[in-house]
């Protein structure tokens, strides 16, 4: 039994809970069964395994260098944060064709950016009644939820691979505890309102199931109230300076001269007929592009929070606020790699977008 309420008031509360146990079983590479190829028995060859990295667009299609996938496969010391994410979205590969299938989004894997992924998929979720409405979950849940707000109760079972994908959870009481022998994935862009507390708990039970638990049932529908996004501290650079103006196209050619006009003659009139109008000019030729911003200003100042730890006093973190690049952004993909050798090459299964930053 793991307790997480110690990170639910914190901006990044957007995290998919995952139980990792059931879903990838790190030590052994083994992805979701949706994923795994066909593959010969035990005794004729290794087990497959897969892996991912994160490439820019003109790279998706690079095998994996020495370095990533040692990384990837690390299982002493710390894993840099790329390769936790890499092993999250091998997780949801699964999860990501099902949200596609059912229509819910066509960009999936931009639910793995952290607190980015409300603004992101915002307007396309938004097409949707379903992330319109409030839903409120019954004791035993499964499947897919999408709702502006899900009202939970203070105790769910789950009973089958469950994905929530939210603005806002709301739990009746002051804690969550969520039995589960199936993989959750929670997505919500505000931290998790409790109605008895102000601070409340969210509890995971992975204990075994017995004999006497039963089938999932379908989870009710209702509606509630709506809980708005709490505001931060924004502290951010100011904004990148902006490149010089872009230059103007050139000038479109004149048009051809129109045809002379019937002469007068002194029978009819001594004036000649108008002319022709000349012919449209061409358009003129587009301008030259304006380069990036410059790179934005940092902070003025440094942001300390002291630690409460009395056994070494003067500890702190700092967070340093630097200003981001100005201009656009760089997209991004994860490259899905097997390896049916045990490791020693990689063959690309497929990519996905992960991104724009």
């Amino acid at each position: 039994m793991w307790s997480a309420g110690f990170c639910l008031r914190h901006r990044w509360a957007w995290m998919a809970l995952v139980l990792f146990g059931t879903a990838f079983n790190f030590a052994s590479g083994q992805a979701p069964d949706s994923v795994r190829p066909s593959q010969a028995s035990p005794e004729s060859s290794p087990p497959v395994k897969h892996m991912a990295v994160l490439r820019r667009q003109a790279e998706q299609g690079l095998p994996p260098t020495p370095t990533e996938v040692a990384e990837f496969w690390k299982t002493s010391g710390r894993m840099s944060y790329q390769a936790v994410k890499a092993h999250q979205a091998v997780i949801f590969q699964r999860v990501a064709a099902r949200l596609q299938r059912e229509g819910v989004t066509s960009r999936p894997f931009l639910l793995l950016q952290q607190n980015l992924w409300y603004p992101a998929l915002h307007q396309e979720l938004m097409r949707t009644s379903h992330f319109r409405a409030t839903v409120r979950l019954g004791n035993r849940i499964g499947g897919v939820y999408v709702a502006d707000t899900v009202v939970a109760p203070e105790r769910v079972e789950v009973d089958e691979e469950t994905v929530i994908i939210a603005r806002s959870v709301v739990v009746e009481g002051k804690t969550l505890v969520i039995r589960m022998n199936h993989p959750v994935f929670l997505f919500h862009a505000t931290p998790i309102c409790f109605t008895e507390a102000s601070v409340g708990r969210v509890v995971f039970d992975t204990s075994g199931q017995g004999y006497q638990d039963r089938p999932a049932e379908q989870a009710q529908q209702g509606r509630d109230s709506v809980r708005r996004e709490q505001q931060g501290d924004d502290r951010s650079g100011r904004p990148g300076d902006s490149e010089p103006a872009s230059k103007p196209g050139k000038t479109g050619d004149n048009g051809q001269a129109g045809a002379d006009g019937d002469a007068g003659n002194c029978t009819n009139g001594p004036n000649g007929k108008p002319g022709v109008n000349g012919a449209k000019g061409q358009d003129g030729t587009d301008g030259v592009g304006g380069g990036d911003g410059k790179r934005g200003g940092d902070a003025t100042q440094e942001l300390t929070y002291t630690t409460p730890c009395n056994a070494q006093p003067g500890n702190a973190y700092v967070f340093r606020t630097n200003g981001g690049d100005g201009g656009g952004c760089t997209e991004y993909y994860w490259a899905f790699y097997a390896s049916y050798d045990g490791g020693l090459t990689w063959i690309l299964v497929s990519t996905a977008y992960a991104g724009c930053w």
